[in-house]
């Protein structure tokens, strides 16, 4: 079910956008998701509430996540993307960054091990049989 956005949302939003796709391993300093909103919270003066009831959830449920390191349902990060531009992947833990960061370097590793030797892995298993 789509959460639909007062047709004012595009007002509400500070001017300056919210970063996008986070890049891990680029970044001087990480900024996770509750940072990001309690920064959106200032930008545009909303409190918890307002903003517990724009989303149609308690403020408990906000208060959640900007203090008790809660995080928003996947649904919800979306919504919040949509609202604030903060990406999904900020509320992601250290954790789950790293596994992230991993496997964008095995990608890029088979990438250029893939360009570099056209041949495709099974060549390479069959002539080694």
């Amino acid at each position: 079910m789509h959460l639909p956005l007062p047709m004012c949302h595009k007002y509400l939003m500070p001017k300056a956008k919210r970063s996008g796709l986070p890049t891990f391993s680029g970044e001087k300093e990480w900024q996770p998701g509750p940072e990001l909103l309690r920064e959106y919270l200032k930008d545009t003066g909303f409190s918890h509430e307002t903003l517990a009831q724009l989303l149609e959830v308690s403020k408990t449920t906000v208060n959640g996540w900007l203090n008790k390191g809660k995080r928003p349902s996947f649904r919800m990060m979306f919504v919040l993307q949509k609202l604030a531009h903060i990406h999904p992947a900020r509320w992601m833990t250290e954790e789950e960054r790293e596994h992230v960061e991993k496997s964008r370097k095995s990608i890029e590793r088979l990438r250029r091990m893939h360009v570099s030797k056209p041949r495709t892995i099974v060549d390479k298993v069959a002539g080694k049989l």
